[in-house]
This record gives structure tokens, sequence and C-alpha cells, in this order.
């Protein structure tokens, strides 16, 4: 994970945005730390909102779901 997917996003396929993601959520989903969660967070809302969907959706479908994205 990096400290600002933003900066990678550019170079990156939509798979990899999309795996990065789901990553981010899977990680923010299992922390407790309040510092690491507002970075995760953040990170989230950057990656969801390069693939134009809402951060609070990826969250919920990866909380309900297990994942983020219903066709893999």
């Amino acid at each position: 994970m990096s400290e600002d997917p933003l900066l990678e996003t550019d170079m990156m396929s939509e798979a990899e945005v999309r795996a990065e993601l789901e990553e981010c959520v899977a990680a923010l989903l299992r922390t407790d730390d309040i510092e690491t969660r507002l970075q995760l967070a953040g990170n989230v809302g950057a990656l969801a909102e390069v693939l134009g969907i809402e951060g609070s959706v990826a969250v919920e479908h990866m909380h309900e779901k297990g994942r983020v994205f219903d066709d893999e």
C-alpha cells in the first residue's frame, strides 16, 4: 500500500487500482487503530474516486460481501 495512491494511479491499470482498493478496504475493516483507519480511509476514498465510485460504497460491499466488486 502506498502513502499516496493518487501519485501512482496514473501508471496503474484499472485492475491494479481495483486490487489496491480491495487491499485498503480489507485493512480498514481489520484495524482498530484510529490513525491507521484515518489514513486508510483517505486511501480508499482516493482510489475509489479514480474508479468513479464512492469510498463508502466500497467499504459497504466489502463488509457485506467480502469483496468490493461483484464481478470478481
